[in-house]
């Protein structure tokens, strides 16, 4: 079976994160939105630093890797709903 593997960049640190394997585009966007939408995680805190990458593909059956080179997907900020700061 054919998995897409893809890789968050922090635009802060300037490096791509340890890949992640998801067997759609589809479904590794929504795992980047699920992270993202969770308040305890960096992507939450920091949207602005982070971006989803496509950078390739794996056959789990022949042990292939299809690399490419990476394609934007979706930003943090783009997942994140900012809300305004309470006026005091």
């Amino acid at each position: 079976m054919k998995q897409e593997c893809f890789s968050v960049y922090d635009r802060r640190t300037q490096y791509f994160n340890v890949p992640f394997f998801s067997p759609t585009i589809e479904s590794g966007k929504r795992s980047f939105m699920e992270v993202a939408k969770n308040p305890e995680t960096l992507l939450h805190r920091y949207p602005e630093d982070y971006e989803l990458f496509h950078v390739g593909s794996f056959n789990d059956e022949t042990g292939s890797f299809e690399p490419m080179h990476p394609v934007p997907g979706l930003t943090a900020t783009q997942v994140v709903v900012q809300t305004p700061k309470e006026v005091v």
